[in-house]
């Protein structure tokens, strides 16, 4: 073996060793996200109020919603979720697909919610968020933000121009392995029926291809000289 196979060869080796270990660590997961900024309290629940964030997509297997949620330095209050998607047909209600409640007692700042499991994916799905408590609560997220990321709100009844941030997770602490499945059907969002597998596979051979077409230059020089 040439000293250039062997650095390639070694190099190789190497990689996919890094790409194990960081594939088999265990953390917290996020399975996907809605993007909003979150450097403001944009919103406020007062007592018996209800938020609801429309347009969001949420990830098979969520089992919680994690916020930035804000309780005024007063006992933090009970809060009540329900995710719904829209009904199959004009005027019927809308589908429940999972919901939660949160004891009082949760720390202000970023507050992690469990929910029932969602089990399946779902494109346009409101998020709520009710007060049932006697103090106000505020929400992290972006004040007038005009659909700015495709969210609409609505604040019992009323429209409502700001935009929360929800990150919405996965049960305990997965592996990337555990969440490659997840990650691929991710990437097939809002590209169309015609992508189909080629909305995370094409991206994956084109850089495949790189790193072969890479190589085979190293070679064709290392028999050139």
């Amino acid at each position: 073996m040439t000293p250039l196979r062997a650095v390639l060869a070694g190099g190789l080796v190497a990689l996919l060793c890094v790409l194990a270990v960081i594939l088999s660590g265990h953390r917290l997961q996020i399975a996907s996200t809605d993007r909003v900024p979150n450097g403001q309290f944009a919103s406020i629940i007062d007592h018996d109020q209800r938020l609801c964030q429309q347009g969001e997509i949420v990830p098979a297997e969520t089992a919680a919603l994690r916020m930035t949620i804000g309780d005024y330095n007063k006992p933090s209050p009970p809060l009540r979720i329900g995710i719904t998607e829209p009904a199959s047909s004009p005027g019927a209600h809308s589908l429940k697909i999972s919901s939660g409640l949160i004891a009082a007692g949760w720390r202000q700042g970023v507050v992690v919610l469990p929910i029932s499991p969602v089990r399946h994916e779902v494109a346009n799905a409101t998020v709520c968020l009710k007060n049932l408590g006697a103090d106000p609560v505020a929400i992290g997220g972006l004040s007038d933000a005009g659909g700015d990321y495709g969210l609409y709100d609505v604040e019992d009844g009323a429209s409502d121009p700001v935009e929360v941030r929800i990150d919405f997770m996965l049960k305990g602490r997965p592996s990337w392995f555990a969440m490659l499945a997840t990650i691929a059907n991710r990437m097939t969002l809002a590209k169309g029926g015609y992508a189909g597998a080629i909305g995370w596979a094409g991206p994956l051979l084109a850089m495949l291809a790189i790193v072969a077409l890479l190589v085979r230059a190293l070679l064709t020089e290392e028999r050139r000289q």
